[in-house]
């Protein structure tokens, strides 16, 4: 591979990234509103706090509030660098710039891991190609989430396993900071750790002497530390622990709704244990169905599957491709049998995307033993059949990205894209809002807290999974004046919201379009 092969790929990727960011005028779901909401407290010197809570699981006291307590703070640290040009394109088109960098990036970073491994360009090419055209990925992967960022990292991280012409000291200390900057990106990063040090270990030519092992395993651990250290004493010194606190609670979840309890304090072990079937064993039958249904989908775009899996398997002696096969299941055990509720809900798709680029990189590699074993069945000459399946390939996927655009992002309408039907929803929420006499520091119990505030610039809680005492209770302990019911809403308040009127604690105002408004009654 040359650097101009790098520039033409990378140009490429930028033109579809960039044509998907055109219809993209708002983050479009709660992660990504989370962590624009984080870079735009840090660009206003707020620091790492939040006026938002999307969540219990860290127990809040009051707002402000020590933001990325649940998720982590690398794509609020990305999204920061864009805002000095908000004044031009607004918070999230500013800040979407290097997250649409970083995912062009993923694609000549994953045809040089495809060259690493097989050292054919045409291969090289091809998964550079489908790096440029992620399929499933592709409305995510441009917006203010960890998509691209974990990709990049992702990729760094085998192309460092196979530079075994650098000195350990530099590779090993580079592997453990690629590690610390994915844990600084998603909670699950710090299973890395783990396949780094098993590179120590089992990497080609390695010594066997202990002492040796050891240094190189610290050094790991050393280069982890330089980036994840000052996050943890941070941690340390806000929550008294030196991890997110709210993952913990997460363990002990009965349904994905109780994400939202408030307090979280009734998340416990005893029980969780209590629970019998329904709770122990349903969700992780459901979340392995579900989990292996994205991996065909998504990772495997349905017709690149068999490829990869090919691929994996010619690569089967490649410490990379052991690498990879170990992480994948690791990530497939976590995010599918410890948090099986908010794993088959996007915790799988999230984490597994740091694979993604050694997955595209080999699937050339099993299209190469496909089209030798068609052209001798065939007897046939293999350069034309390499070059028919490559190009159907490629259309596969131009094809899955079509797709996923009109119907995830434009929703069937260009003009009016349903990638960004939060944001009018909200808009009109704040104006109807206004016009009742709200004070612009009057903070709203909602569905989605991160949207309405980067939406409107106003303090909110998320509405707890609960009935409207608790919703109540909620309010009181953190001020909030308003409650915003939609027909996104915890199961407790469906009946309110069937029927809505005044209820103790809530003094029914209006609705609009299916909306209902509520005030705190004092």
């Amino acid at each position: 591979m040359q650097r101009r092969d790098d520039l033409i790929l990378f140009f490429a990727a930028m033109f579809v990234v960039g044509f998907v960011a055109l219809f993209q005028h708002s983050p479009g779901y709660m992660d990504a509103d989370y962590y624009l909401a984080g870079a735009l407290r840090l660009w206003q010197g707020q620091g790492f706090t939040e006026v938002v809570l999307w969540n219990y699981l860290d127990g809040p006291l009051e707002i402000p509030h020590p933001s990325h307590g649940y998720w982590m703070p690398l794509a609020s640290i990305v999204g920061l660098l864009g805002l000095p040009l908000s004044g031009w394109l607004g918070n999230f088109n500013a800040a979407q710039i290097p997250f649409l960098l970083i995912a062009a990036a993923v694609a000549p970073l994953t045809a040089r891991l495809a060259f690493q491994l097989n050292g054919q360009r045409w291969q090289a090419w091809l998964a550079g190609a489908l790096a440029a055209l992620p399929g499933f990925y592709i409305p995510f992967h441009t917006t203010t989430d960890t998509f691209g960022l974990y990709m990049l990292l992702g990729a760094s991280f085998f192309l460092m396993i196979g530079k075994e012409n650098l000195k350990p000291v530099l590779r090993f200390s580079l592997l453990g900071v690629l590690v610390g900057l994915m844990h600084l990106t998603r909670a699950d990063g710090l299973m890395w750790l783990l396949v780094a040090w098993i590179v120590v270990i089992f990497q080609k030519g390695n010594t066997t002497n202990p002492k040796t092992l050891l240094r190189w395993a610290m050094l790991v651990l050393i280069g982890y530390l330089l980036v994840m250290g000052p996050w943890m004493l941070r941690n340390l010194s806000e929550f008294g622990t030196v991890l997110s606190p709210g993952g913990s609670r997460a363990l002990w979840l009965v349904s994905y709704n109780e994400l939202f309890s408030y307090p979280a304090d009734a998340l416990t072990p005893s029980r969780w244990w209590a629970g019998g079937w329904a709770v122990i064993g349903q969700p992780r039958v459901d979340a392995t169905i579900n989990n292996l249904l994205s991996t065909l989908l998504i990772q495997g775009a349905v017709i690149v599957l068999p490829l990869i899996l090919l691929g994996l398997w010619k690569l089967r002696d490649d410490l990379r491709v052991k690498m990879g096969i170990f992480a994948w299941l690791m990530t497939f055990i976590v995010m599918t049998y410890i948090f099986p509720d908010p794993g088959w809900r996007g915790g799988f798709f999230h984490s597994a995307s740091a694979l993604q680029p050694l997955l595209w990189a080999v699937a050339p590699v099993g299209l190469g033993a496909f089209v030798s074993w068609w052209s001798r069945w065939r007897k046939l000459s293999p350069q034309p059949a390499r070059v028919f399946f490559r190009a159907l390939v490629i259309l596969v996927s131009f094809v899955l990205v079509a797709y996923r655009v009109n119907g995830r992002l434009w929703g069937g309408s260009v003009t009016s894209p349903a990638w960004s039907s939060s944001e009018r929803q909200y808009i009109q929420v704040e104006n109807s809002l206004m016009s009742l006499g709200a004070e612009t520091s009057d903070i709203v119990l909602v569905n989605n807290p991160p949207g309405y505030y980067v939406t409107n610039q106003r303090p909110a809680i998320v509405l707890p999974d609960g009935d409207p005492d608790v919703a109540y209770a909620a309010a009181l302990q953190f001020g909030a004046k308003y409650m915003i019911l939609d027909a996104n809403h915890a199961e407790g308040l469906s009946n309110l919201y069937a029927s809505p009127g005044d209820v103790p604690g809530w003094i029914y105002l209006q609705t609009i379009e299916g909306t209902h408004f509520f005030e705190v009654d004092p």
